[in-house]
Parts: C-alpha cells; structure tokens; sequence
C-alpha cells in the first residue's frame, strides 16, 4: 500500500489499489448518486481501507465519467488520473 496526496484539496490517504474491480465499479456506482457513505461502506467491509481513507478515495471519484471531480476538465481516461487543468487525483471507475 502506498499513500496518494491530491495536490489540489492537499487531503492523503492510502492508495486503493488493493480494491478489486468489482468493488471499485459498485463504490463508483454509489458516488454521482450522492451516497457516498453508501461507497464508503463498501470499501472498507472489503477491504483494508479505514474509514479516513474510504472517505477521500469516495470524494476523488468522478461524477460523470471522464470529468475531473473538481472542475469538469477532461481526463486522459486512466483508471487513477490527476486533473492536467486542477491537480486534482480522480478516480475514474
């Protein structure tokens, strides 16, 4: 496990890349629905990530695919991906 730090909020928590597909599809899945405590539930039941670290990871997922969280700006289309325009860290699942 690695940490990850969003150079435009400043917030760390630990990599999820321990989380397996599915998990990640079914957390990304609750986010643009305004559930992220419903996201945050999922990671840590499945797996090692605490409540701090489910918490950020849930507020760096994208709402629309594609779009940075923070600022709308297009993504390069990787799985994990920092905002060329914001900085922002986006998980984009």
């Amino acid at each position: 496990m690695q940490n990850t730090t969003c150079e435009k909020c400043g917030l760390a928590w630990t990599d999820p890349d321990m989380l397996i597909e599915p998990i990640r599809r079914m957390a990304a899945s609750w986010v643009p629905a305004g559930r992220n405590v419903n996201a945050m539930k999922v990671m840590t039941a499945e797996s090692p990530l605490n409540l701090h670290d489910a918490k950020a990871i849930a507020v760096h997922i994208t709402q629309e695919p594609g779009a940075c969280h923070e600022c709308s700006y297009l993504l390069t289309g990787e799985a994990t991906d920092h905002c060329p325009f914001c900085q922002a860290v986006n998980y984009d699942w």
